[in-house]
């Protein structure tokens, strides 16, 4: 059991990570909709008894940053992947160049940024 006092904070950082993992991998706003009721419940618990607004700043955070890590992540990556295919616009080797934008540039950031969060 986490102390009281140091409850909000384990929530953030379990919220953030959880959210940022799993928006990567699936795409991040059915996640961060279907988690809202479930924060919401946790937060009018009073056992737990965690402020609403900062859990959810948490869940947005979280959901933003892993919605970049892969390309099912966000919706927008999804469109973008479509129009590159649609145009059939290729990198200098043959290779797909939004795969190769998420693989090299938005992996990595992302790593970063998870990793310097509290």
């Amino acid at each position: 059991m986490v102390p009281e006092e140091e409850r909000l904070t384990a929530a953030i950082v379990l919220v953030v990570w959880v959210s940022a993992l799993a928006s990567s991998l699936i795409d991040n706003i059915p996640f961060t909709a279907t988690m809202i009721p479930v924060l919401l419940s946790l937060s009018e618990d009073p056992e737990i008894s965690l402020p609403t607004l900062p859990v959810m700043y948490a869940l947005v955070l979280g959901a933003c940053l892993g919605g970049n890590g892969m390309l099912i992540g966000a919706s927008a990556n999804i469109v973008c992947l479509g129009l590159q295919s649609s145009t059939g616009i290729m990198g200098r080797q043959g290779e797909d160049l939004l795969e190769l934008l998420i693989s090299r540039y938005c992996v990595p950031k992302d790593t970063k940024a998870y990793i310097s969060m509290p």
